[in-house]
C-alpha cells in the first residue's frame, strides 16, 4: 500500500547511508538496460521496471535520496575520472543507451544492436519513409530513458537539496572537458571521458530543463535572470578559467583551478537556477553534442570520399553498407527531431539574450564611445564557443535535416 511504501522509504532515508536502496534500484535498472541487446527492445523488456522507478519518484523524500547519490558520485568522479558517470553511476545505463558508432568498421555490421537498420527494405539504399519509421521506434526508447533522468533531476531541484542537482550537472560537464581538448580523437574519443552517446543523452536532459526559459515560452521571459558575470564569478560551478572570450580576452577565474568536489557546490551563490542552468547547458552542448556532431560529419565525409574514389579489388557493397549504417545511426541520435528542436531553441534564446544585454548597455545612456566600451566589457566575459558552436549546429542541421527547423520562433518575444 501507499502507506507501507511511505514507511519503507522513510526508514531507508533516515537510517541508511549512501548507497540507499533507491540508488541501488537505479543501478539495478541500469544493469538490466545494459543487457538489452537492441535499443528498440528497451520499452518492451524494461518498460515495467522504468514504470516502477517512475512510481518511486513520486514520493516526497526521493529528492533527498537522489541528491545524496549525486553528491557521492561527484566526490568519486573528482577522485577518479569523468567516465565514472557512464560506467557505474545512478544514471549510467539510462543515459548510456545509444546507437552512435564510435568508429565504423565492418564488424559493427554484424552486431545485433544494428539489425533494425540492416533489415530495412533495400538496405543500404533505404527509403526516407522507412528510415523515419525506424527512427521513431528507436527514439521512443531513448526518450523514455531520458525522461526518467529528467524526472529524477526535477525531484532534486524541487527539494531542499537543489544545489546537489546543479552541482552534479556541472560536474558531468567539467569532468568530461577532455572531449574538447587535443587528446580527443575522432573515432576514438578520449580516455577517462564519457562517450558521445552518453553525452548526447545528457545534453537532451539538460535542454529539457531549459525549456521554461526558452524564447517564446508561456512561462514568461526570464532572460533578465541570466547574468553575464557568471563565467568569471567565484560562485561559478564550471571550469572556465582560461577560456577564450570575445574582444581577445580570456576568462580569469583562478578559483576554478581547485580540483576538489567543493567547486561544484559553492556556498552563498547569488545566481538563480535559470542563470546556472543556462550556462551549464551552454557548456554541456560544447563538451557533449558539438564534438559528437563534428565526429559524425567528418567521418561521414571520409566514408563518402572513400566510396567516390576508384580503388581496385575493394568490397564496394560492404563499404556502402557501412556508410549507410553510420549515416542512419548518427541521424537517429544526433538529428532526433526533439533534440534538434530543443537545441535550436536554446541557441535562438542565447542569441536573443546576447542582443538583450547589448541593448541594455545602450539604454544606460552616455556617449557612443561609452556605450561601446560597456558592450565590449560585457562581451569580453562571454566565451567564444557559445557563438561558434551555434554556427556549427545550424550549419549541419540546415544541410542535413532543414525540415526540422520549420516552425521555430526566430524572433524575440515581446518583453524579452
Amino acid at each position: 500500500s501507499l502507506l507501507s511504501l511511505h514507511r519503507i522509504l522513510s526508514f531507508c532515508y533516515l537510517s541508511s547511508p549512501f548507497p540507499t536502496p533507491l540508488t541501488e534500484q537505479f543501478k539495478s535498472v541500469n544493469d538490466y538496460i545494459k543487457k538489452v541487446k537492441k535499443v528498440d527492445d528497451i520499452i518492451r523488456e524494461c518498460g515495467m521496471m522504468l514504470d516502477g522507478l517512475d512510481a518511486l519518484l513520486t514520493y516526497p523524500l526521493v529528492g533527498e535520496m537522489v541528491a545524496e547519490g549525486m553528491d557521492s558520485e561527484v566526490l568519486q568522479a573528482t577522485q577518479q575520472q569523468g567516465d565514472l558517470f557512464e560506467t557505474s553511476a545512478m544514471f549510467s545505463g539510462l543515459l548510456g543507451s545509444s546507437l552512435l558508432i564510435l568508429k565504423p568498421n565492418p564488424l559493427v555490421l554484424a552486431l545485433e544492436k544494428y539489425s533494425c537498420f540492416r533489415t530495412l527494405p533495400n538496405f543500404p539504399d533505404v527509403r526516407t519513409s522507412d528510415a523515419e519509421s525506424c527512427f521513431a521506434l528507436l527514439q521512443q526508447g531513448l526518450h523514455r530513458c531520458q525522461k526518467l533522468v529528467t524526472t529524477a533531476l526535477l525531484k532534486v531541484l524541487r527539494s531542499p537539496k537543489r544545489s546537489s542537482a546543479v552541482g552534479w550537472m556541472a560536474a558531468v560537464v567539467s569532468l568530461n572537458e577532455g572531449r574538447t581538448g587535443p587528446r580527443f580523437k575522432r573515432g576514438e574519443g578520449v580516455a577517462g571521458a564519457c562517450s558521445d552517446g552518453y553525452m548526447v543523452n545528457f545534453c537532451a536532459v539538460i535542454l529539457e530543463l531549459c525549456k521554461p526559459f526558452f524564447t517564446g515560452s508561456p512561462s514568461g521571459p526570464k532572460l533578465s535572470l541570466i547574468s553575464p558575470d557568471y563565467p568569471s564569478s567565484p560562485f561559478s560551478r564550471l571550469d572556465l578559467h582560461g577560456e577564450p572570450c570575445f574582444a581577445q580576452t580570456i576568462i580569469s577565474a583562478e578559483e576554478r583551478l581547485k580540483t576538489g568536489p567543493a567547486r561544484f557546490s559553492p556556498d552563498g551563490s547569488p545566481f538563480k537556477f535559470v542563470c546556472e542552468c543556462f550556462y551549464v547547458a551552454q557548456r554541456a552542448l560544447h563538451v557533449g553534442l558539438i564534438p559528437a556532431l563534428n565526429s559524425f560529419t567528418t567521418i561521414l565525409s571520409d566514408l563518402s570520399k572513400e566510396i567516390a574514389a576508384e580503388v581496385p579489388d575493394r568490397n564496394e557493397k560492404l563499404l556502402k553498407e557501412l556508410n549507410a549504417l553510420y549515416l542512419l545511426t548518427g541521424t537517429c541520435c544526433l538529428l532526433d527531431p526533439q533534440l534538434v528542436q530543443e537545441a535550436s531553441q536554446f541557441y535562438i534564446t542565447q542569441s536573443v539574450w546576447i542582443i538583450h544585454i547589448l541593448e541594455k548597455c545602450s539604454q544606460e545612456g552616455g556617449t557612443r564611445e561609452a556605450v561601446e566600451e560597456r558592450q565590449r566589457k560585457v562581451m569580453s566575459g562571454l566565451p567564444e564557443f557559445c557563438v561558434r558552436d551555434m554556427t556549427v549546429w545550424f550549419r549541419v542541421v540546415v544541410l542535413m535535416r532543414p525540415i526540422l527547423l520549420q516552425g521555430l520562433q526566430v524572433c524575440r518575444s515581446p518583453g524579452t
